[in-house]
């Protein structure tokens, strides 16, 4: 519902009065006619409003008053309008158009610039840029009623939208050179803007420095600088391209250097690890040629290597690696008979401090066998110097300690061989003295049977004690043998009996009728016979039956003995022990080796070596029981004539003594007298030269020398025939000893002597190498 009021128009909705039309005019009249136009009559004219646009009409826009009355707009039947106000009556037919609106057209009046010069301009006109402030008034050709005209106004080129024009002056300041255009337009209050509109063009210059001109300046001198950046550009580029040239060539130089460092490195490297694998292959194959264990331990005192010497020594296979090494390692103090532990601490820095004492202990391993083991050990440190493990070495010195044993035993053995050999000699003296009187007076008193009955008897106990100095002989001297020609069946038969006193054992001796004879040392054959029968009867526990036999062999060129063809003596030796375990035939003739704990090891390597020095083989026989060893020695071609008497052979000679004992030297002056030679007698070298000097010089100088090879407190039998041929070659030495030392007898040729008498000796001996010396041509 709407209602007209002084204050304007309002509606009413049933709920509130609220404005319409905005309108702050007295409304007098509301009216909608047949065609639904709203007529609006107020103090200021009639407005029309046809639910789009709102047009209002006064005098000057063709409507005939100015204020409408209240309730004065009527419609009659013929859809005419009348409409009464302080002016009169006014009718609007329904045919008539709506009252023609006044169109207005604003016109520029004056244009102001900023040097105050006023223009009317009828065309375009252009600015300085020093005139960029520019001021428009304008003006429309209505004169009442303005409040009712509203102008609006745009810049073009400078303005984006039309702007409402308060007043009638428009002022543009610091406008930009360019092209402009001024458009105004005009309307009454409620018409629409219309088409047309008043136009003025104008343009304002640039400034100088954005003339043509001064771009055509700013383009040439861009060219310029262009062409100039140019050519800096290309100079740089050529100055750095020379420096990048440079530096690439230093850098090829410097990746060349470097390549040839990395490739001479990595040939380096190459060599470090071939030699390191080298290294590392030779310490594997060290270790596993070592004859000693070695074991390593990481820092928690665990197994982390151990070469296979440590694992026979430890009775282990596997499964060491990586456990507790006192788990696995049993070591017993030899002198404490307490546990080491090769964890412990003060053990490790008892091997660090003290390296050169070699600790002995004992290991002990699977199924409680002992070991005896010298233990040593140093630290492990790693590249930084830090300890990462400890080295232990285990050496067995189990057959070093039974060659100490042994080397002991035998340096016992020697002195007791010195000793043995000292009283033999010495006994010899007596027995020589003994024998030689004994002979003597035999031959002296023949005529008497009774006491020669008794001086025979002298003489043979004389030899037999001679048959026991020869036995203790035995024992002190070894080295070459002495050879001479031996019926073997009275040797073996002696040596044999000889070994089985004390015991319960039984013997039996089988020997051919013809038995060659062999050329060899009775003394060192009776030996190998003794440790043969002694290991039978220790063997038998000194209780059962010992066969010996002596044999003759024909031995082709291919005989499994290693001998050449030829004839061979073979003295077998048979008991019925418990014989020799299979696991141990190959170990019998070792130094060393022995199956008895308190053995040397010794005695079957001394047959060996001296059958060997024979010319012939020992062998340990294969039986179905008990143990039989062999001997196979060269027969002799040569056959001994056996003399039941040996006779003396009378001679004549000049013979000159050479002994330390007084014994011996009258005995034998008289013995020589006895058998037809003269004699002159010394006590030792040196008089012994200056006696052959003498009687040289006498024109009667000696036939033969005999010479004691040993001398006390004088010149011996080496010294002395050196010295004695060196100034006499022609001279004849025969050697005499109760003794000699290694080698001196078997080879007395070697040192000059042309005969042998080992004392003590008969007379029937004596004269036979007096007279096969004396026979015999000159050495001149």
């Amino acid at each position: 519902f709407l209602m007209p009021s002084k204050e304007g128009a309002f509606c009413f909705d049933g709920r509130a009065i609220t404005p319409v039309f905005d309108l702050k005019i007295p409304v007098w009249d509301i009216f909608r006619d047949r065609q639904g136009v709203l007529w609006i009559g107020t103090s200021q004219g009639l407005y029309r409003d046809d639910g789009n646009t709102m047009n209002c009409y006064n005098r000057e826009m063709g409507f005939a008053m100015t204020e409408c009355n209240m309730r004065s707009i009527l419609e009659d039947e013929e859809g005419n309008l009348w409409f009464g106000g302080i002016g009169g009556l006014v009718k609007r037919e329904m045919s008539q158009e709506p009252f023609k609106n006044q169109v207005l057209t604003p016109y520029l009046v004056e244009l102001i610039t900023a040097d105050n010069h006023l223009f009317f301009p009828n065309e375009p006109v252009v600015f300085d840029h020093a005139n960029n402030h520019v001021q428009f008034r304008l003006s429309t050709p209505v004169f009442r009623n303005t409040s009712h005209v509203e102008m609006r106004y745009k810049l073009e080129g400078f303005d984006q939208s039309f702007k409402h024009l308060d007043g009638n002056f428009v002022q543009y300041t610091n406008l930009p050179a360019g092209q402009y255009q001024f458009v105004a337009q005009a309307r009454f209050i409620f018409q629409d803007w219309p088409d047309h509109a008043t136009r003025f063009s104008f343009r304002v210059k640039p400034p100088l420095f954005l003339s043509q001109w001064a771009f055509a300046a700013y383009a040439l001198g861009l060219i310029a600088l262009i062409w100039l950046t140019v050519r800096w550009r290309v100079h740089r580029l050529r100055v750095r391209n020379l420096e990048l040239e440079q530096r690439v060539s230093e850098r090829v130089e410097d990746i060349r250097k470097a390549n040839l460092q990395l490739q001479q490195e990595i040939l380096e490297r190459a060599s470090v690890e071939a030699a390191l694998h080298s290294e590392k292959e030779n310490l594997a194959t060290t270790l596993k040629a070592l004859n000693d264990g070695v074991l390593r331990l990481d820092p928690e005192d665990s197994v982390q290597m151990l070469n296979r010497e440590a694992l026979i020594l430890l009775g282990k296979s596997e499964g060491v690696i990586g456990q507790p090494v006192d788990s696995v390692v049993h070591l017993l103090d030899t002198r404490t008979h307490q546990p080491l532990k090769l964890s412990s601490p003060d053990l490790k820095r008892r091997l660090i401090e003290k390296p050169e004492e070699r600790l002995k202990a004992q290991l002990v391993g699977a199924e409680g066998r002992s070991i005896l083991v010298h233990l040593s050990g140093s630290p492990i440190q790693d590249a930084s110097g830090q300890p990462s493990g400890f080295l232990f070495i285990l050496r067995n010195i189990e057959k070093e300690s039974r060659m100490e044993a042994e080397l002991f035993r035998s340096q016992k053995l020697d002195s007791l061989g010195v000793l043995a050999g000292g009283l033999a000699h010495d006994f010899n003296n007596i027995l020589s003295g003994i024998l030689g009187n004994a002979q003597l007076a035999g031959h002296q008193y023949q005529n008497e049977p009774k006491l020669a009955q008794y001086l025979e008897g002298i003489a043979e106990a004389a030899s037999t004690a001679r048959a026991l100095t020869t036995q203790l002989l035995t024992f002190a001297k070894g080295g070459q043998p002495v050879k001479e020609l031996l019926c073997l069946e009275p040797v073996v038969e002696a040596a044999v009996i000889f070994s089985l006193h004390g015991t319960s054992v039984t013997v039996q001796f089988d020997f051919d009728p013809d038995l060659p004879m062999v050329l060899a040392d009775k003394g060192q054959i009776h030996l190998v016979l003794n440790n043969l029968v002694i290991n039978s009867c220790q063997a038998m526990n000194n209780s059962g039956h010992i066969h010996v036999l002596g044999k003759l062999l024909v031995l082709a060129e291919s005989n499994g003995l290693d001998l050449p063809a030829g004839r061979y003596v073979q003295i077998q030796v048979q008991d019925n022990g418990p014989g020799i375990p299979e696991a141990l035939r190959s170990k019998v003739f070792d130094p060393f080796f022995s199956t008895k704990a308190e053995g040397s090891g010794l005695g079957l390597a001394s047959c060996h070596s001296i059958v060997e020095q024979h010319g012939g083989v020992i062998r340990l026989d294969e039986v179905a029981s008990g143990a039989s060893f062999s001997i196979f020695l060269p027969a002799s071609a040569e056959r001994k004539v056996r003399k039941l008497e040996q006779q003396i052979k009378r001679g004549t000679g000049h013979v000159l003594i050479m002994d330390d004992e007084d014994l011996i030297r009258s005995t034998l002056s008289e013995i020589l007298q006895h058998i037809g030679y003269s004699s002159e007698s010394v006590a030792e070298g040196s008089q012994a030269i200056e006696a052959y000097r003498r009687s040289a010089q006498n024109g009667k100088p000696f036939d033969v020398v005999i010479m004691d090879w040993t001398i006390k407190g004088g010149l011996g039998g080496e010294e002395t025939i050196g010295r004695l041929l060196a100034e006499f070659p022609q001279a004849k030495v025969i050697v005499t000893s109760g003794y000699s030392t290694k080698g001196a007898l078997s080879h007395y040729r070697d040192f000059g002597f042309v005969g042998l008498l080992p004392k003590p000796y008969k007379i029937q001996e004596l004269s036979h190498v007096l007279s096969q010396v004396l026979s015999q041509k000159s050495l001149q």
